[in-house]
């Protein structure tokens, strides 16, 4: 860090030591970045990897006065990190950033993952494209924020229905200099069974929005009005009720389905804070890509039988993975299940999935699967190629 001359109303004054005029102070960071924690956009314990320069590699980051709404100039490029927005928590951090004067383009490096746990709705975890990037402008406290770029996500997951769902895909795309509200798009899918012909079924949750002019079903909706919507392949002919029944939300059981739903999300807002730092330490430790926790104590607990210690643990589940270069990923899954019979001796099994992505070209990925569960001696391989066409 350097200090340097430049337009006296930018300077930074400490006006509390007598008006210490500290100039504008140059930043410079190694290529290798520096580890931080970003209060408010990221959960409490979790550090991210940032590498600062200016407008081009070759200038220096720029943090210009007044101290009370500072001007920030330059890039910065965010590496092995989970971030959130709008910010989280409230409180000082918030006024903070709102207070910021951005003249800044953040840039997704490798690992960057968006998240948000909503309490109703749906909760996300989305994997950023590399090289994707967003570019801030003014200040919110001003009133002449706004926002341009675009982020695109190949992989991840939506938590809807107590159901996690795969992203196929979804992005953002951002313009609001004059108004114009930010557009969302994407489409995310789930397999579910059907209990008694054992056939399965794609079921896709997808983005959409109404024209208000036209009444025309919009795929690209304005962020404010888009919606979430169940859908079937056009080849199965099931119903909207049969759809949610194979989710496991017969009519019958709406009532306790909504609270168990409730329950997950407030779940979610507890442990999220808990488990990220634990997380993200565990994941540098052993050195790994990916590593997920995710219990599912609350739903067990307003189960209608009554929790038990060992039934309190059914549903957990958790994620391993590792990068092959930048187009494969390695990964494990497990699933704590309760036992399938009624006298078996065991008080869970684990159901253990091992897998390989491989992404062929843009769209185009290969994907080999092997499921096994050691106490009923299932095994399950699949191999399987996957394509998407978007119009």
């Amino acid at each position: 860090m350097s200090k340097k001359r430049g337009r006296g109303d930018r300077h930074i004054r400490m006006n509390k030591l007598g008006g210490v005029d500290l100039g504008i102070w140059e930043v410079r960071t190694a290529s290798s970045g520096v580890d931080v924690h970003l209060p408010g956009l990221m959960s409490p314990g979790e550090r991210g990897t940032l590498v600062l320069f200016g407008k081009t590699p070759r200038d220096p980051f720029l943090i210009e006065g007044p101290l009370s709404s500072p001007r920030l100039v330059g890039t910065v490029l965010l590496r092995n990190a989970e971030i959130t927005y709008p910010p989280i928590g409230g409180g000082p951090s918030s006024s903070i950033w709102s207070r910021v004067n951005w003249e800044v383009t953040f840039v997704a490096g490798e690992e960057v993952w968006y998240f948000r746990d909503a309490l109703f709705g749906a909760g996300v975890r989305l994997k950023i494209e590399e090289g994707d990037r967003l570019t801030l402008h003014g200040s919110p406290a001003r009133g002449d924020f706004w926002v341009e770029g675009s982020l695109r996500t190949l992989s991840g997951t939506v938590t809807y229905l107590d159901r996690e769902f795969e992203v196929d895909e979804a992005g953002m795309e951002f313009n609001t200099r004059y108004g114009v509200e930010p557009i969302v798009y994407g489409r995310a899918e789930t397999i579910v069974r059907e209990e008694d012909t054992g056939r399965e079924f794609p079921i896709y949750l997808r983005l959409y929005a109404w024209d208000p002019k036209t009444g025309a079903r919009m795929e690209y909706a304005p962020l404010s009005r888009c919606l979430l919507e169940l859908e079937l392949p056009a080849s199965q002919e099931v119903s909207r009720e049969e759809v949610l029944q194979l989710l496991g939300y017969p009519l019958a059981d709406y009532p306790r389905k909504v609270v168990e739903a409730l329950g997950i999300r407030i779940e979610d807002r507890l442990f999220r804070s808990l488990l990220s730092p634990l997380e993200s330490r565990l994941r540098r430790t052993i050195g790994l890509d990916v590593l997920q926790i995710r219990p599912c104590l609350i739903k067990n607990f307003l189960a209608p039988s009554g929790p038990t210690l060992a039934s309190l643990l059914y549903g957990t589940r958790w994620a391993l993975g590792e990068h092959i270069g930048t187009r494969g990923l390695l990964f494990y899954r497990g699933e704590l299940e309760p036992p399938k019979s009624p006298y078996a001796q065991e008080l869970w099994s684990i159901q253990h999935l091992f897998g390989l992505e491989y992404r062929l070209w843009t769209d185009t990925w290969l994907k080999l699967e092997y499921s096994y569960n050691p106490l009923l001696g299932e095994r399950d391989r699949r191999i399987g190629l996957q394509h998407r066409i978007w119009w």
